[in-house]
């Protein structure tokens, strides 16, 4: 038997009547299930049997089956709760990750009820971000973030949505002269007073976002002039100092008077360097800005370089190698131990390929015309084939 409608007998009349309500009744595992479906139609409790079944093999396989409250809601609160409970007890950085992960969900997805988001819907966003431009990795993440909200297993609910493959680009970029001077031409233009200082941190020190987000003004020398960091992705990167340039310093100072007209009061050692804001107005100094994403891509439009902030510590790493700084001392600014990662953050310009081409092969050039070809040869030099100057490859 698989639905069915029960008969019962009327207690007051004692006629018997058949239940208006479908009822599912099977075997599985030899245990008998025999359960209302809830449904006044055959064909929902039909569905409702084959959805039950689905859920019993799940729960066999050893998967969390979902409460059957979350299947009619949408994917916007199932995600804002799942992430309150995920990030309990995480740091800092771990909760933004998510929470920017999940962003695009609540983007793309966030009006879809649970019960909605199929194989096909899911493989639609997978093209939306692609199309979007964002990493294989990132997508894969989102993807195995949104199994988690949801309380499925990707491999059981998504058997045929493969992980997300892209051709592989090159990792970062350094920007030439021009594009850093438009950049911090177009920031010192934007609305935003938190955009030049920012910018410049990054460009002028390779510093990450995140330790310019935390950076604090005890971390900041005007007097001797250094820069140092302390909470760093790496420990190696962990308080290491780097040196403030003279136009890091005048950026700094200015925006420093700027906070401290704001608030009214001068900037204490331990606030910090972008304080929490609101409407681009600093309110409180004990608190870290949550990020500049908007005036970050407001000012990388105006001024027509297409990068990512993180782009700024590969030019910055880029222009110490080509100013010709030991790999020793890259390292250690940039707070890294393996010479393979800071191979992966230089990107040599054509200008410094070109000046060193030219070097080496002038010099072998020089030191060719300096030989005596003499060599088997008593007569003069006039000779056919002895004493000719031949032409250097690529000179």
């Amino acid at each position: 038997m698989a639905v069915f409608r029960p008969t019962y007998r009327n207690p007051k009349t004692g006629e018997l009547k058949q239940s208006s309500v479908w009822w599912c009744d099977f075997m599985y595992y030899g245990r008998r299930i025999r359960e209302s479906t809830g449904q006044t139609k055959k064909t929902l409790a039909v569905a409702y049997e084959t959805r039950r079944r689905r859920e019993l093999e799940t729960a066999v396989a050893g998967v969390p089956v979902p409460k059957a409250e979350d299947r009619i809601r949408d994917l916007k609160s199932i995600l804002e709760e799942w992430i309150e409970v995920r990030t309990a007890g995480k740091k800092a950085k771990t909760r933004a990750y998510i929470r920017e992960r999940c962003a695009h969900l609540m983007k793309h997805l966030g009006s879809y009820l649970a019960c909605d988001v199929t194989e096909a819907v899911v493989a639609q966003y997978v093209g939306k971000r692609e199309e979007e431009g964002a990493a294989a990795v990132s997508i894969n993440r989102e993807v195995f973030l949104l199994s988690k909200a949801l309380r499925v297993d990707r491999k059981t609910a998504w058997p045929e949505l493969g992980q997300s493959r892209q051709t592989k680009q090159p990792v970062g970029k350094a920007l030439t002269e021009a594009e850093a001077e438009r950049l911090l031409a177009a920031a010192a233009r934007n609305r935003s007073r938190y955009a030049l200082p920012f910018i410049a941190t990054a460009l002028y020190t390779g510093f990450r976002a995140g330790e310019i987000r935390t950076l604090r003004w005890r971390q900041i020398d005007f007097i001797d002039g250094w820069v140092r960091s302390e909470l760093s992705k790496t420990v190696a990167g962990q308080f290491r100092e780097v040196p403030l340039l003279p136009e890091l310093k005048q950026i700094l100072a200015a925006h420093r008077a700027w906070i401290q007209e704001k608030l009214r009061r001068p900037p204490e050692p331990e606030h910090y360097v972008f304080p929490f804001s609101s409407r681009g107005m600093p309110v409180d100094p004990e608190r870290p800005c949550t990020n500049i994403a908007s005036s970050w891509w407001a000012v990388r439009d105006a001024a027509g370089v297409s990068c990512r902030l993180h782009d700024l510590r590969h030019t910055y790493a880029t222009r110490l190698l080509e100013a010709g700084a030991s790999e020793a001392v890259v390292r250690e600014l940039m707070g890294h131990v393996d010479r393979q990662v800071i191979q992966r953050y230089t990107h040599m310009g054509r200008t410094a390929k070109q000046e060193a081409i030219q070097k080496a092969f002038a010099a072998k050039s020089n030191s060719h015309a300096k030989e005596s070809p003499k060599v088997g040869h008593s007569g003069p030099e006039t000779a056919e084939g002895v004493g000719e100057s031949k032409p250097l490859i690529f000179q």
